[in-house]
């Protein structure tokens, strides 16, 4: 993972925990079999995965430290995931992470905002207006001045329709909503070539339509890659 970050500037670092919740996943379970389809290997093979790398948590803790305090070392952005509340930030603080990536409550969010750190939220979560799973409402955070950035999260189309539905429901200006999607990303994953327009800055555009909001053109860099009539 060093080797990729020393590499490839520009990427950022994630740091996730998912396993302490799918170690109790039998193989049989749906989101096992997905999981499978996606390496490309059986369910039972990604139990036995899943179980290899439970029994080895011990060596998690010094091993984050040694890839938090590289990537620290290349300028990449360092982003915690699903923190639960303000002790966990900190934990995070003290490996060097700089994003708090969908916080899960409002204790860990506010640390994070405390301290000048941008945090991410989904999209999708500010679009249905509440979490799928019951954690901060994005909407709520974004009232609150808890929230700097919407992600995708999975559904591509969310931050555009997000931004969208802060702007028509009152909750921000236009310009304020769309720098969620736009100016914070950029400025939070240090992408400082790109996220607003402004002479020597990529071009990077969408084209909405006025009355329908749907996307009538998009450029890359300057040049158009889309064009629907």
């Amino acid at each position: 993972m060093l080797g990729w970050l020393a590499r490839r500037p520009g990427d950022i670092l994630s740091i996730n925990d998912h396993t302490t919740a799918n170690r109790s996943l039998e193989a049989g379970s749906s989101k096992v079999k997905r999981m499978a389809a996606r390496m490309g290997i059986s369910p039972e093979e990604t139990k036995r995965m899943i179980d290899d790398v439970w029994a080895r948590r011990d060596e998690v803790p010094g091993a984050t430290a040694q890839i938090c305090a590289g990537a620290t070392a290349c300028g990449a952005p360092i982003l915690s995931h699903d923190q639960c509340s303000a002790g966990d930030w900190a934990e995070g603080n003290r490996l060097g992470i700089t994003v708090s990536e969908f916080p899960m409550t409002e204790d860990a969010a506010a640390a994070a905002r405390a301290a000048s750190e941008p945090v991410i939220l989904g999209a999708p979560n500010a679009l249905r207006g509440l979490s799928h799973n019951g954690a901060l409402c994005a909407t709520a955070a974004i009232g609150a001045g808890l929230c700097d950035v919407l992600a995708s999260d999975y559904y591509y189309p969310a931050p555009l329709h997000a931004a969208l539905r802060l702007w028509q429901t009152g909750v921000l200006p236009l310009a304020d909503a769309w720098a969620l999607v736009s100016t914070n990303p950029a400025r939070a994953a240090k992408l400082h070539d790109r996220g607003k327009i402004a002479p020597g800055k990529r071009a990077d555009l969408l084209v909405l339509d006025p009355e329908s909001r749907e996307v009538r053109a998009v450029f890359v860099n300057g040049r158009k890659v889309l064009d629907r009539v």
